[in-house]
């Protein structure tokens, strides 16, 4: 498979949708939960603030792709207590999240050259 034009390649198969929990530290005042590839620049951006990530931002409850203009409201404003998840269906090639184990749906669906968002 080759990998796309922004460097966004999903990780080799593994489990079929791997999903981690991220307890929030609330000395931020945003956090950004998400998928980058190795392209992604580790200063100066949030992720899903350029074509290389895909993001969830507490402090809007919007999903980020490839700009710092949130690409629609996904879901609730999270903060300190809440646990996000986020995952990659390998065969469908969809990204999602979860708050507080509460599943929000499709965020993104990603490679193939049929990127968009849900």
């Amino acid at each position: 498979e080759e990998e796309e034009e922004d460097g966004w390649e999903p990780p080799p198969p593994g489990p079929e949708a791997p999903h981690g929990p991220a307890p929030l530290n609330p000395s931020n005042n945003c956090v950004a939960v998400g998928l980058a590839s190795g392209n992604f620049p580790l200063e100066g951006y949030m992720p899903g603030w350029d074509a290389s990530s895909y993001a969830f931002h507490s402090d809007d409850g919007g999903i980020f792709h490839g700009t710092g203009i949130k690409v629609r409201y996904y879901g609730s404003p999270y903060g300190p207590g809440d646990v996000v998840g986020c995952g990659l269906d390998y065969r469908s090639k969809e990204i999602f999240f979860t708050l507080n184990g509460e599943y929000l749906g499709v965020a993104f669906k990603v490679g193939g050259g049929d990127e968009r968002d849900q």
